[in-house]
């Protein structure tokens, strides 16, 4: 599951700046999993490097 971010004006948000995260633990039905496999590699290294999408021309 990936959480997505939208801009006041609506628009999906691509740059790994302010996009979503990816979540491969629950918070809430596991939330020491969360921490560990999503919180910590966040804080870490970021959402990484970002990725030119072809078919839109944006960051991602």
């Amino acid at each position: 599951m990936r959480e997505a971010i939208y801009s006041r004006d609506g628009k999906l948000v691509y740059h790994r700046t302010n996009a979503g995260t990816a979540n491969y633990a629950s918070p809430t039905d596991d939330p020491e999993g969360h921490v560990l496999y999503d919180v910590i590699p966040y804080f870490l290294f970021g959402n990484g490097p970002p990725l030119i999408a072809a078919d839109c021309g944006c960051e991602i």
